[in-house]
């Protein structure tokens, strides 16, 4: 069983996935989520939103730091806190600063990453489906001809038809 927060668009939900020997971005993916790591997810992205983020990105800047904070901002509008949202003004111990500003970044981190597999899935899908198109229409083309010449040479027993193949 895995556990983890769902970036939902609005919202923040946590799932829980049945992996079924599966591995857990192939189970998280038949239940409309990306993964935002292929060991071990600790959040995952929902496919529509990377879809939105994606085609926004291809009309407009790409900006993942942009999106990333505007996910934030409506998840906390909507009473969701997130944890990496946590000011360094306060702290006198300069490390700790640091830290805390590599923890700010993990949502923009994990959401470059869920977007980054999900644009390699849908390149890989557009490959396989104009592979699969272009087998089936050279099959087409072979039977068309086949059949062209069936027509040619009626009546002759060396000749095929469509019905013999």
């Amino acid at each position: 069983m895995l556990s983890l927060a769902a970036v939902v668009g609005f919202r923040v939900e946590k799932i829980h996935c049945c992996r079924y020997h599966r591995p857990a971005p192939v189970a998280l993916l038949h239940l409309g989520y990306m993964a935002c790591a292929p060991v071990r997810p600790s959040i995952a992205f929902n496919i529509s939103m990377l879809q939105l983020v994606d085609l926004g990105s291809f009309y407009m800047a790409p900006n993942i730091q942009g999106w990333s904070k505007t996910f934030v901002a409506l998840h906390l509008k909507s009473g969701f806190e997130w944890t990496t949202q946590v000011s360094c003004t306060s702290i006198a111990d300069p490390r700790s600063c640091a830290q805390l500003n590599r923890t700010q970044d993990s949502l923009r981190r994990r959401l470059g990453t869920a977007l980054l597999w999900y644009q390699i899935l849908m390149q890989e899908k557009e490959v396989y489906v104009d592979h699969k198109v272009s087998t089936v229409a050279q099959k087409l083309r072979e039977l068309k001809s086949m059949d062209r010449l069936s027509v040619r040479c009626a009546g002759f027993a060396t000749c095929y038809t469509m019905t013999d193949i």
